[in-house]
């Protein structure tokens, strides 16, 4: 069988090859880019959007293997030839976006993110994304579209199967046993994705080797369309196959979710792509829609589409300075863009690249890669960017630096093994077990490092989940899976009985309002909701979860602390530098909300207590409405340390960032509420020597 699978394959002449192809694998191709691209730009709008990226590798598989075995001749590979083959191919459009986006960024990004680029360059020009991204936060993460090129993960994934692919195939090629051992690998693969999405659905997601399967589920279909041609072409079992393989993408793009993926539930579009390609170009779906001309039009330029949507659709982001997402029109409009640009960059510099001398083009644009990699590390190292900027002193690194606390370590794992896994964040201020439990999502989070420093010989565990409390309302329950993350923090609370102190910390006006999920266009944590009143039904469901959940601590004899939250300040801390007139990024520092001006001198930055105050309205009432409820639950009020000077509410003060972004708190602005929190509560904090 092999053998004649490895003949028919040959047969096709140079020129049979070039002629070779396929309308409906365009139109796939486009089905696979436009879901990527409307998850990027609006994820609630189609939750699985993001498993287009999986129809890509069954779809590059299926393509790249075909070119390999056309390409065996009288058992000669022309290894060199598919690699500058791949250069060509890949190469053109990939070197102008980057280039693109580091010159973009070098007039509107700030030091720190101009730095962190530099790095996103380099991995992109290496092919080694998946790695980097893999080591630098999710590809879920709420600040996602802050990282211009982390679309780029997939393309490392599939150049690394370029690599290994074409060797592995040119051992087994002529076995007798080619078939299973390929249908191995497969298998290997995918429990490797099963197993390793376990323990890490990060890890599961970044590494090629938890991928690999998909793209060998196209080879897969390319040996089955060659050996079993006659089988595959009956118009029944085609439109079959090519129905119910639709019906498994559509049902991945549309409820599939991130926090399951990717796991055994990757197996739902990679199915549905390789029986589409498996129903052949004369499937009905093939026919009639997947080969119309708008969608083949897409699929031809879905290569470049892919790579500029994604920096197009971050910087957007980045330089947005309205309260919350774009707004729909200026998503639409970074589309539109996407789509000119993907065009232009097909016509004037892909169609004309393979035109030309495959040895010359493959060899200059090495050289261009090169040099783009080498700006890259330029940029990694240096901090050339900084002539555009001057600050109040010591504000800068604060301000413009990555987020600065810390989500999980070792400690929490070795002590707690396999209980806090599905938790973001999960962390252990000592190598014992823990006396004092902070709980809540991203707002609890900030004060962990500087809690830890004075409770002095206590340990301090700390479960947070970013728009997740234990008593969020319901559609947090849903979206956030915040319910298995109470339900894991109510059987810790029974095991646990050393642990005596809770201290609960949140964005609580946020995590209240049901509508806020509703209307918002992305995962930031934006508090569109606040400044109004929560809607009763909202209220109600809010007040019976936070109920249950105090009941739970206060029924098993706990210590519980409330840390009333710090409102959102409204505007960037970044409008507190002074930037250059030239600097083109001054654009993104202006006031979020028109009542919320910052005001600076040479070392202070605030904004005006009675919009800082104004905003929390609401939230507070609702907060004291909890207290009264609970008499026996203590609570800190945070705002004072803040608002420290009447009708001021800092940002910076005295030099020292108070603010980390619009609505977190700097290493030093935690350690001056912490510090103050512990004078107040140190009797139930720390036990006595």
């Amino acid at each position: 069988m092999p053998l004649r699978f490895l003949r028919r394959s040959i047969a096709v002449t140079d020129k049979e090859q070039a002629k070779i192809y396929f309308a409906h694998i365009d139109g796939l191709r486009a089905l696979a880019v436009i879901s990527v691209i409307i998850y990027h730009s609006s994820p609630n709008r189609l939750s699985g959007g993001f498993t287009g990226v999986d129809i890509f590798f069954v779809i590059s598989g299926y393509l790249i293997t075909g070119i390999l075995l056309r390409n065996v001749k009288d058992s000669k590979y022309g290894l060199f030839q598919f690699y500058r083959k791949r250069v060509r191919r890949i190469f053109p459009a990939l070197i102008i976006v980057l280039l693109s986006t580091l010159s973009f960024g070098f007039f509107v990004l700030l030091p720190e993110e101009l730095h962190q680029i530099g790095f996103e360059i380099t991995s992109g020009a290496l092919f080694f994304s998946n790695f980097y991204f893999m080591n630098n936060g999710s590809y879920f993460d709420v600040d996602a579209l802050s990282k211009p090129l982390l679309h780029l993960w997939s393309l490392g994934v599939e150049e690394q199967f370029y690599i290994f692919w074409p060797l592995i195939l040119y051992a087994i090629i002529k076995t007798k046993k080619m078939g299973r051992i390929l249908i191995l690998l497969l298998i290997s693969s995918f429990c490797l994705n099963i197993y390793i999405s376990r323990n890490d659905l990060n890890l599961a997601f970044f590494s090629p080797f938890t991928r690999f399967w998909e793209l060998m589920l196209g080879a897969l279909a390319i040996f089955a369309h060659t050996y079993y041609i006659k089988f595959f072409n009956r118009n029944a079992l085609s439109n079959i196959l090519s129905i119910a393989g639709t019906t498994l993408i559509f049902f991945g793009l549309f409820c599939i979710q991130r926090t399951e993926f990717p796991g055994p539930y990757s197996l739902i579009p990679a199915t549905g792509a390789f029986l589409i390609i498996l129903s052949g170009p004369k499937s009905l779906i093939s026919q009639y829609f997947l080969s119309n001309r708008v969608p083949v039009f897409v699929g031809l330029i879905s290569y470049p589409l892919y790579l500029w949507h994604y920096p197009i659709l971050s910087f957007l982001h980045i330089l947005w300075s309205g309260d919350g997402p774009p707004t729909l029109t200026a998503r639409f409009l970074a589309i539109l863009l996407s789509f000119i640009l993907a065009y232009l960059t097909y016509l004037l510099i892909e169609k004309p690249c393979r035109k030309a001398d495959l040895r010359f083009t493959s060899n200059l644009l090495i050289a261009f890669m090169i040099l783009i990699l080498s700006l890259g590390v330029l940029t990694s190292r240096t901090a050339f960017a900084t002539s555009h900027i001057s600050v109040i002193p010591n504000t800068a690194e604060s301000i413009l630096g990555k987020y600065p606390h810390v989500q999980k370590n070792h400690n929490c794992k070795n002590l707690y093994p396999n209980q806090f896994d599905i938790f973001w964040s999960c962390l252990l201020s000592k190598n014992k077990l823990a006396s004092i439990a902070l709980i809540g999502d991203s707002h609890a989070n900030q004060y962990f490092a500087s809690l830890a420093k004075v409770v002095g010989n206590e340990s301090l565990i700390s479960l947070a989940e970013p728009a997740c409390l234990p008593f969020s309302s319901d559609p947090f329950y849903k979206v956030q899976n915040c319910k298995i993350k109470a339900l894991a923090l109510g059987k810790f609370i029974v095991k646990n009985p050393n642990i005596g102190t809770y201290v609960i910390a949140g964005n609580f006006g946020f995590l209240e309002s049901a509508e806020f999920l509703q209307n918002s266009e992305n995962n930031r944590f934006t508090n569109v909701r606040v400044s109004g009143e929560v809607s009763n039904s909202d209220k109600a469901t809010y007040i019976e979860n936070y109920s249950r959940f105090f009941e739970v601590l206060l029924k098993w004899n706990k210590t519980v602390i409330l840390v009333r939250d710090i409102p959102s300040l409204g505007v960037n801390p970044q409008s507190c530098l002074a930037l250059h007139p030239s600097y083109l990024s001054k654009l993104r520092l202006s006031p979020l909300q028109d009542n919320s001006v910052v005001r600076k001198d040479s070392s202070d930055c605030w904004i005006d207590s009675k919009s800082f105050i104004e905003r929390d309205k609401y939230n507070r009432l609702s907060v004291d409405e909890m207290l009264k409820k609970f008499p026996e639950v203590y609570s800190f009020d945070s705002v004072p340390l803040i608002c420290s000077v009447p009708h001021k509410c800092f940002i910076v003060r005295k030099g020292v960032p108070l603010y980390f972004n619009s609505d977190h708190l700097s290493i030093d602005g935690a350690d001056l509420i912490m510090t103050e929190f512990v004078k107040l509560f140190k009797i139930n904090l720390i036990k006595p020597d």
